[in-house]
C-alpha cells in the first residue's frame, strides 16, 4: 500500500513540474523565445 501512496505523491509533482514547465514556455513565447 505504501507503493500506492509514494506513486500518487510522484503524480502529483510530475503534474506540478509540467504547469511550471508550461507556464515558463508560454513567457518565454510571449518574450519571442522558444525553450525546449
Amino acid at each position: 500500500s505504501g507503493i500506492g501512496a509514494k506513486d500518487s505523491r510522484q503524480a502529483k509533482r510530475d503534474c506540478y513540474l509540467h504547469i511550471l514547465w508550461q507556464q515558463r514556455k508560454a513567457r518565454g513565447m510571449g518574450k519571442g523565445m522558444v525553450e525546449d
